[in-house]
C-alpha cells in the first residue's frame, strides 16, 4: 500500500469510527484512526454530520474531514505518522507555482527549465539519443529498457544532478520574488501549503496510547522569510518559528515524473544541528590525525576538498546560529573530510587546518562585515559537484545574507558566491578549470568554432601509430592557436570569464599559513592572445597591463598506459601583485 493509499484509508476509518461514536456505539482504542475519532468526539460534543473529502466530486479540493456542529463547520486535515513528522502536501511539479503561488509566468519558466533538464537527464544514461523526438519518446525507451535507479549507476548520478539543478533554479525564482516586493505572494503561497492555518491532526502509531496531536501553522503576513538550501534537493522557508521544506523527488523510477513533497518543522534548532555537525567534524579530524598514513602523497584534489570542508566547518563554529544546508546524517563536507583526508599527510592536514581557520576568521568574515554592514549571515551551503545550470558558476560555497533590519532594506536576500582555492605557497599557480578540447571553442566557452572533427582525426592518426602523444598535443594546440588568434576581444572575454569565473576567490596558502581574498576579475580592452606560449602545448591570454594571465595547457586525461584518452586543457590563472 502506498503512502497516499494509507492516508486515504486513515481518513475513511476516522469517519467510520466517529460515526459510530455519534450514534452512541463504543469503540476500542486499538489504532491511530480510532484514537483520532475519540479525540474529535471528546472535543466536539455537538457534531451533527461528518463529510469526508471523498463525499465530494473533487476530493483534493476539500479538507479530509469537515464536521458540522450546531452553529458552525470545522475542517480537519488528517495525518498518520510513526514519528510525528508530516508532509502537509504533495505537489505537481508542472503546476505548483501557478496553483499555490498564483504565478503562471513563473510556472512557465519553471516548466521550460524542467523540460530542458529532463532531456539532459535522459541523454546522460541512454546509449543513443538521436532518434528521440520528445520527452515521451525518452520515457518510453527508459521503460522499454527497464532502467531502474537501483541497478543503473549513471541513472542514479543523473537523478542527483537533475534534482540539484532543479532545486537551484527554483531557489533563484523565489529569491527574485522576495527581492521584488512580492513577499506577500510568497507568504500567501506558503500558507496555502499549510492549509491557511486550518487544524491538522497528527495521530502517532504508538500503541497502546496512540497519541493525537493538533497543530495549526501559519506565517504572519509581515513575517521576515529566510530562504535556504537543505541537502541536495530541498528548499527551506523559515520565519524563525516555522520551517517548511519543499523537496524534489522522482515518483519512482527514471521514467516517472518529478514530484514535490513538503515537510514541516516547528522551532527547529539550527544551533543544535550545527553543534552536532561541529562535534562530528572534530571526531573525524581526531581520527584522521591518529591514523593518517605518512606514505601517502598530497593529492591536489584532496587538498582542495579538505580545504572546502575546513572553510565550511569554521563558518559554522563562528556563526553557530546560521542555517546549514547539511543534513547531520549524511553531511557532504563530513564525507569529503573522511574520504579525502586519508590521502593527506598529517603535517599537511595540520597546516591546512590553521590556514583555513585564518582564511575564515581573518579574511572572509571581516570582508563580509565591512562590505555588507547592514546584513547578517543567515545561511551557508556548499556548491555540489553535480550538473550546474550555469557553466560559469565556479562557486564552491554560497553565503546567504538577510538585512539586520528587514524594514529598512528593499533587498530581502543577498547571496554571495565564493570560489575556494588551496595551494602550498602564495606563488603557486592554481588550476581553475579543466575544459575538454572538444568543447573549448564551442557555445560554452569562446563561441568561435568546433573541435570535434579535429579530435576524431587526431585520435585516428594516433591509433594508427602515425602520431606520438607529444605530436597529438602539439597539433591540437596549434589548431586552438590558429582559431583563437582570429577571435574578437568579445569572444576572448567570454571564454576567460567562463574559465576563470566572475566571483571572488578565497585563497588558502597552507605552507605559509596565509590567506587572501581576490575580488571579482575585470577584463579590460587590452586583452592579448599569445600562441604556443610558454611551450608548444600551451596558449596564453594576458590582460590588465599583463598583470593577469590565463595559460591553457593541452594534456591527455589519462596516462600513456591507458592508450588514447580524451584531450583536456589544464587552465591556470595568475595575477601579479
Amino acid at each position: 500500500m502506498t503512502q497516499k493509499q494509507r492516508g486515504n484509508q486513515h481518513v475513511l476509518e476516522v469517519k467510520h469510527y466517529l460515526s459510530k461514536l455519534i450514534k452512541g456505539e463504543r469503540i476500542d482504542l486499538h489504532s491511530s484512526s480510532a484514537a483520532t475519532a475519540i479525540y474529535l468526539y471528546k472535543k466536539h460534543s455537538s457534531i451533527t454530520s461528518i463529510q469526508s473529502k471523498f463525499d465530494t466530486p473533487n476530493p483534493d479540493q476539500h479538507p479530509d474531514l469537515t464536521l458540522t456542529l450546531h452553529k458552525s463547520q470545522v475542517p480537519y486535515h488528517l495525518f498518520n505518522s510513526k514519528t510525528g513528522d508530516i508532509q502537509p502536501r504533495n505537489l505537481g511539479g508542472k503546476s505548483f507555482l501557478s496553483k499555490y503561488f498564483s504565478d503562471p509566468l513563473l510556472q512557465d519558466k519553471f516548466n521550460s527549465t524542467l523540460d530542458r533538464l529532463y532531456e539532459a537527464f535522459f541523454k546522460s544514461f541512454l546509449r543513443s539519443t538521436n532518434q528521440y523526438m520528445s520527452l515521451k519518446d525518452y520515457r518510453n525507451e527508459v521503460r522499454k529498457q527497464n532502467i531502474k535507479f537501483s541497478s543503473n549507476e549513471k541513472a542514479r548520478v543523473a537523478r542527483k544532478n537533475i534534482l540539484y539543478s532543479l532545486r537551484e533554479s527554483t531557489l533563484e525564482m523565489f529569491q527574485e520574488l522576495l527581492n521584488s516586493n512580492n513577499q506577500q505572494q510568497v507568504i500567501s503561497g506558503l500558507n496555502l501549503l499549510l492549509f491557511q492555518g486550518e487544524p491538522m491532526l497528527v495521530s502517532i502509531e504508538k500503541a497502546p496510547e496512540f497519541p493525537v496531536l493538533e497543530k495549526k501553522y501559519q506565517f504572519d503576513s509581515d513575517a521576515n522569510i529566510i530562504l535556504f538550501r537543505k541537502g541536495n534537493a530541498s528548499i527551506g522557508f523559515t520565519d524563525g518559528n516555522i520551517t517548511l521544506y519543499i523537496r524534489f523527488k522522482f515518483e519512482s523510477q527514471p521514467h516517472s515524473p518529478i514530484k514535490l513533497t513538503t515537510a514541516l518543522f516547528n522551532n527547529e534548532s539550527t544551533t543544535n544541528i550545527n553543534q552536532e555537525l561541529i562535534s562530528k567534524f572534530e571526531d573525524i579530524w581526531t581520527q584522521l590525525i591518529h591514523e593518517t598514513n605518512e606514505v601517502r602523497l598530497n593529492d591536489p584534489n584532496s587538498i582542495g576538498k579538505v580545504n572546502e570542508a575546513l572553510i565550511y566547518h569554521y563558518l559554522l563554529t563562528n556563526q553557530k546560529a546560521v542555517i546549514s544546508d547539511e543534513n547531520s546524517k549524511e553531511a557532504r563536507h563530513l564525507n569529503n573530510l573522511k574520504i579525502y583526508g586519508e590521502n593527506l599527510k598529517k603535517d599537511t592536514l595540520g597546516k591546512l587546518k590553521y590556514a583555513s581557520k585564518d582564511a575564515v576568521e581573518s579574511i572572509l568574515l571581516p570582508s563580509i562585515k565591512e562590505e555588507y554592514s547592514e546584513y547578517k549571515i543567515s545561511a551557508i551551503s556548499l556548491t555540489d559537484d553535480a550538473y550546474r545550470l550555469d557553466i560559469k558558476d565556479n562557486s564552491d560555497i554560497k553565503i546567504t545574507l538577510t538585512p539586520k533590519n528587514p524594514n529598512s532594506s528593499e533587498v530581502k536576500l543577498k547571496e554571495l558566491c565564493y570560489s575556494l582555492k588551496a595551494n602550498a605557497k602564495s606563488n603557486s599557480i592554481p588550476v581553475v578549470k579543466n575544459p575538454g578540447f572538444g568543447t573549448i571553442l564551442g557555445a560554452n566557452y569562446f563561441r568561435i568554432g568546433e573541435t570535434t572533427q579535429v579530435a576524431k582525426e587526431l585520435k585516428k592518426l594516433y591509433l594508427e601509430g602515425k602520431l606520438t602523444r607529444e605530436e597529438v598535443l602539439e597539433s591540437a594546440n596549434q589548431y586552438l592557436a590558429d582559431s583563437l588568434s582570429k577571435a574578437s576581444k568579445a569572444s576572448l572575454k567570454l571564454g576567460i570569464s567562463t574559465i576563470v569565473g566572475d566571483i571572488p576567490t578565497l585563497h588558502t596558502f597552507y605552507e605559509s599559513n596565509y590567506a587572501k581574498l581576490s575580488k571579482i576579475i575585470s577584463y579590460g580592452e587590452d586583452l592579448k592572445f599569445i600562441a604556443n606560449h610558454p611551450t608548444k602545448i600551451n596558449n596564453a591570454i594576458f590582460w590588465n597591463d599583463d598583470k593577469e594571465q590565463l595559460i591553457m595547457r593541452l594534456k591527455f586525461s589519462a596516462g600513456e598506459s591507458h592508450g588514447w584518452s580524451s584531450l583536456k586543457l589544464a587552465c591556470t590563472y595568475k595575477i601579479q601583485p
